[in-house]
């Protein structure tokens, strides 16, 4: 008897440490009050904050496309509206830049401006503003990312009756299109999901004569676009691409096939150094979902709404938790610590991370090789918790450096810290 109880203890204790260490997709607390699907969801990995924010997207409720900026706590699990695009999108691009949203495309067909270049910044939460007026802009089901001062889109359909060219690199500094690739057709794929990875951008599956399995990437030096030996393991499109800088893994969550009009399946995918992938099947999501949105939030992937197999709108938030994206380890450090900056090598800005265990001044500097300061990043009071900063490669003058070694060094409360990171151009 004796016997059977320390069997059964064990292999309850043996099903406990595995269902922990497996990772798996819970639910929020409380559902999306204003769901929708085709917005943005944006996360500003500099700020540490806990806000993400959901832009524009289709309403159930108003059986419309939406202007709203919502706001979503993901500490509290709470909800708020904090302000309106000055048009309804859906079906667009958005990134962060400089504590700004920028975002462009999914315009209405009634829009007299659909080639607008909006901003937004997060911090002040006034009304955004038009900020450029380009024809690339005109575009709908396109996907895009923003590194450094460069926006850069991919495919899409033109929505304002002119031509777009495939790819397309707008400098966000400069305002002006530095850079664009386009081939014979004039239609080009769309409903692409992408990320980014040191300096290349992922693009993967979309629909062009079909839903395809196809893997891009695009090299931002020099410019140069290449079809990757690899494939996807399920062809999907209207998915969404999340790429976690704490866990250096990449996530394609639902969209849609010829077979699934809703998809739940998660591909997880890793870069090595060596450019070679690794794509491996993840825990299906509890709901099925095409146009989802989703964020890389302090290392947790959480996905906002979307349709459901039959057109409904899904109300539900999802967030992958593992061992290495425990809620309490990212929320709650316990030492002080600097982490190495990502990426690295790197041209033109990386992110630096550190955790912080208690209220402390917090002073991030970044020097020559030979100790002179070359830039403050940060010097402020900063609450417990793990927080990134970019640096654009930029001194106290706003002056773009020179290629070299760098040194970073944190100071904290008596803490100090300093490593190497190396700008290449």
């Amino acid at each position: 008897m004796k016997k059977l109880f320390v069997i059964t203890i064990c292999i309850i204790f043996c099903a406990n440490v595995l269902h922990s260490q497996t990772p798996y997709w819970k639910l929020a607390p409380r559902k999306m009050p204003l769901p929708v699907s085709g917005g943005q969801a944006v996360y500003d990995i500099t700020s540490g904050g806990t806000k993400v924010y959901i832009l524009g997207g289709y309403s159930d409720s108003l059986q419309q496309t939406v202007d709203w900026i919502q706001e979503y706590d993901a500490e509290a699990d709470t909800w708020r509206m904090v302000g309106r695009m000055l048009q309804p999108r859906k079906q667009f691009v958005a990134g962060i830049w400089n504590g700004n949203v920028v975002y462009f495309g999914g315009a209405l067909e009634t829009s007299s401006a659909k080639t607008t270049l909006e901003i937004w910044n997060i911090s002040s939460k006034l009304s955004p503003s038009i900020y450029d007026v380009i024809a690339d802009f005109g575009r709908s089901f396109a996907t895009g990312y923003v590194a450094g001062d460069n926006l850069y889109m991919f495919g899409g359909s033109p929505s304002a009756g002119g031509k777009i060219s495939y790819i397309a690199s707008y400098n966000l500094a400069a305002k002006k299109i530095t850079w664009s690739f386009d081939f014979v057709s004039e239609e080009k794929p769309r409903e692409q999901m992408t990320f980014l990875v040191n300096n290349n951008i992922y693009v993967f599956g979309g629909a062009f004569n079909g839903i395809i399995d196809k893997i891009q990437r695009f090299d931002i030096p020099p410019q140069k676009g290449e079809f990757l030996n690899y494939k996807l393991l399920e062809k999907r499109a209207g998915g969404s691409a999340v790429y976690s800088t704490v866990h250096r893994k990449g996530f394609l969550i639902a969209g849609y096939n010829e077979s699934n009009k809703a998809l739940r399946t998660v591909e997880e995918i890793i870069v090595y150094w060596d450019g070679s992938l690794k794509i491996t099947q993840m825990p299906s999501l509890r709901y099925a979902r095409y146009n989802p949105m989703a964020v890389d939030y302090k290392g947790i992937i959480a996905v906002f709404g979307g349709k459901d197999s039959v057109g409904n709108v899904v109300p539900y938030v999802e967030t992958l938790l593992s061992v290495q994206t425990d809620v309490k380890e990212v929320t709650t450090p316990y030492e002080f610590k600097l982490e190495q900056n990502y990426p690295n090598p790197f041209n033109p800005s990386t992110i630096i991370s550190y955790t912080v265990p208690k209220q402390s001044r917090v002073q991030i500097k970044i020097y020559d090789v030979i100790g002179n300061e070359v830039r403050s990043l940060i010097d402020e009071d900063k609450n417990a918790g793990k927080y990134n900063i970019l640096w654009d490669s930029r001194n106290n003058t706003g002056s773009r450096v020179t290629s070299g070694v760098y040194l970073y060094k944190i100071f904290a409360d008596g803490f100090t810290e300093t490593k190497k990171m190396m700008l290449v151009k």
